[in-house]
């Protein structure tokens, strides 16, 4: 068996293995030469500055190509590699203490953008989205473990997932509920649904001491993890079981796709305008990392060998990303990962910016709780590409200090008349401007509809305070803190400003206002061309920090929520007829969930109706056949609103009644189920000027939604 599947993957194998190492060896080239560079004098380097610009914004125009963005990606590290060797040979201010302390912090604030720039890029110089293909052998079928934990999510979450997690098409599965919340009600729901329950003495670990107590209460050959809010959709075995041919495959893990959007896109009022925030890192780096061998658990949505898993001692119980530690004693041992890029599942992102921050916190503190006691850097086992992508993700949310020494310089600079850098500031812009804008224009080309250009700025502004603290904090004393749950779903009646968790960016922007009001004062006054340089260039830098926390500042105005269970888009035909009318209407609905619907019906009706509105009223009950075929799913639903589209379509919103479980579990299978249900979410591609323009009129756009929600 393992024969077969090494011959089947060896000739991909072999193309990606040559692939990989000209990169690597172009990428070494590159960096080689823009240390180099560095040291020329600055004449030249005016020269050299305008090259790359020109350089860098042909190869953007061109879209499309991955070898353009490669080369634009390795022109972008020359430019950052470049400025970064030239502000530690030529710009340390070392003449006074004050001066001198200033000038390091932020160099090496500097040095960490341009690590974890040139440290991202490499992670996803090979972004292979077709995965080795492997046949499915009707005779390999191991006996899979479903785990489902949960602590404190509601009934309603839960029942969704297990309906989901029951459909999925494999027989040899075992369904799990694994509470550590110990209620009565998850019994019941385990019992109604037909599926396991398992409780444990102690809450001792959390979330990993959870799954390693149902590891010793079961026996399959493989165990699947589904956080308590993740759907799966009815194919998510066989897309992935096979896999495990491999008797090296340990782990393979698929992404999460949220049905609902994240604080920021939410509150921000640009949910379907701007990608959600974790897209990013599931459609990008795990493809990178997926390449290298270092695609790592997620927490939920993943298949593990039982075997593998109980070689490193279950999940790992040293962190609070457990997830990721776990993957990484894998991978140490020998064992291989693999990442499907297609969403096999859905859950819930954090609804409130207090989630938000919850589970940041954790992600961040556990990643440098890896870092200090397990360190990919020194652990054995590991390939230097997967100490690399590892030690990167662990270094990646250490950006809370580096962001508050970038709002904090021009600051120092104006008020206390501090200098870090000891150049002329035209010689800064030379050496800054293609560093920056290679980095934006190389972004832009390969994230695409993933990550929108500068909206990274929104994410690190509001979480630089709190990662700041937490990350100083696990690296001073790794075993600080406990595991927190992520809370989900909730109901907002009316916006609210958080103040508690807004207040450091209150503070930040009001500074920033501050250096606003202080620089034209300075710069009226001052009679030195070299200082009324640097004086403009210091104004332009507070504009653009002032710009970002003023936008930073609304993710804390909570929007409202009303719904208690989110939509899904959803494009079903429905067949509606009403009681006391023998006419069929047909409709399609819009968005659909267990509860509700939105279904939009054409202004065209049957033969003989005098009036387009006459078979829907207010509070009437229709009869719903789910599907052109008759013997598809039939509901009663009650209208809940009516309101017509600019094309005259009447939209119909649609209330279930509570359903029986069977009914309620056939229509969890229609909204979430479906193979397609979430590969044909498409976000919307990138433009770097709109979407500047969306962060600029940030406090319009919020300020007239939130006084039109309050008016309402």
């Amino acid at each position: 068996m393992a024969s077969i599947y090494r011959k089947l993957e060896w000739q991909p194998a072999i193309k990606r293995h040559q692939a990989k190492t000209s990169l690597i060896v172009g990428a070494a080239l590159v960096l080689l030469a823009s240390i180099l560079l560095a040291d020329l004098p600055i004449t030249t380097q005016q020269t050299l500055s305008l090259v790359l610009f020109g350089l860098g914004l042909a190869l953007w125009r061109y879209r499309g190509s991955d070898a353009i963005r490669l080369a634009l990606l390795l022109l972008s590290m020359a430019a950052s590699v470049r400025y970064i060797c030239w502000r530690a040979l030529h710009t340390l201010n070392l003449e006074n203490p004050l001066d001198g302390l200033f000038s390091l912090v932020l160099f090496f604030s500097e040095l960490y953008v341009v690590f974890i720039l040139v440290a991202n890029y490499f992670q996803v110089l090979s972004l292979d989205r077709n995965s080795d293909s492997v046949s499915a052998n009707p005779d390999f079928a191991p006996s899979v473990d479903i785990f489902i934990p949960t602590y404190n999510e509601s009934t309603d979450i839960l029942r969704r997932t297990v309906c989901g997690a029951l459909h999925i098409n494999y027989q040899n599965k075992t369904v799990y509920i694994l509470d550590d919340g110990r209620r009565e009600e998850m019994r019941k729901l385990a019992n109604e649904l037909g599926c396991q329950y398992i409780v444990r003495p102690d809450n001792k670990h959390a979330k990993a001491g959870n799954i390693n107590y149902a590891l010793t209460q079961t026996s399959g050959d493989l165990i699947v993890v589904f956080d308590a809010d993740h759907v799966p959709v009815e194919n998510f075995l066989t897309k992935t079981v096979p896999y495990f041919q491999d008797p090296k495959m340990a782990l393979v893990q698929t992404p999460h796709r949220f049905v609902n959007p994240g604080p920021a896109e939410r509150n921000l009022y640009l949910d379907g305008t701007l990608p959600q925030e974790q897209e990013l890192f599931y459609q990008m780096v795990q493809v990178g990392n997926n390449c290298w061998n270092s695609a790592f658990f997620c927490g939920s949505a993943a298949v593990l060998r039982r075997t593998a898993l109980l070689e490193v001692g279950g999940i790992a119980v040293e962190t609070v990303t457990e997830d990721c530690h776990t993957s990484m004693k894998m991978h140490a041992l020998g064992y291989k990962s693999l990442y499907v890029s297609t969403p096999l599942s859905a859950g819930l992102s954090p609804e409130s910016f207090a989630g938000y921050v919850v589970q940041r916190n954790r992600w961040a503190r556990g990643m440098v709780q890896i870092m200090r006691v397990d360190n990919p850097l020194i652990k054995p086992g590991l390939s230097w590409q997967q100490r690399f992508c590892y030690f990167n993700s662990m270094m990646h949310f250490m950006f809370g200090i580096p962001r508050l020494v970038f709002y904090a310089t021009p600051l120092m600079y104006l008020t206390l008349n501090l200098h870090p850098l000891m150049a002329l500031p035209g010689d800064v812009v030379i050496m800054a401007l293609p560093h920056i804008t290679l980095a934006t224009l190389a972004n832009n080309y390969q994230y695409k509809n993933f990550r929108h250009s500068f909206w990274s700025e929104i994410y690190e502004t509001t979480l630089a305070p709190y990662l700041a603290y937490v990350t100083t904090l696990a690296l001073l004393n790794p075993k600080a803190g406990k595991f927190n749950v992520t809370p989900k779903g909730g109901l907002i009646d009316k916006p609210f400003y958080d103040f508690v968790l807004a207040w450091p960016m209150l503070v930040l922007t009001f500074l920033c206002f501050l250096g606003l009001v202080i620089c034209p004062i300075r710069l009226f006054n001052s009679h030195d061309y070299i200082e009324q340089q640097s004086l403009i260039i210091n104004l332009g830098w507070v504009i653009y920090n002032f710009v970002f926390a003023s936008a930073a500042i609304w993710v804390c105005l909570e929007r409202p929520q009303r719904r208690r269970i989110h939509r899904v888009p959803k494009f079903t035909e429905v067949l509606a007829q009403s009681p006391d009318s023998n006419n069929v209407l047909v409709g399609r609905t819009e968005n659909l969930n267990e509860i509700g619907a939105l279904v939009r019906f054409s202004p065209t009706l049957p033969s003989g109706s005098p009036s387009n509105s006459q078979p829907f009223h207010f509070g009437k009950t229709l009869s719903l056949t789910f599907g052109s075929d008759p013997h598809n799913l039939v509901m009663d639903a009650d209208i809940r609103r009516i309101s017509k589209s600019r094309s005259g379509e009447l939209l119909i919103g649609l209330e279930f009644p509570p359903q029986p479980e069977e009914k309620y579990s056939a229509l969890v299978k229609l909204v979430y189920c479906s193979p397609d249900t979430w590969t044909d979410f498409r976000e919307p591609y990138d433009s770097i000027l709109k979407s500047m323009w969306n962060i600029i009129t940030t406090p319009i756009r919020v300020g007239r939604m939130t006084w039109d929600q309050l008016n309402t």
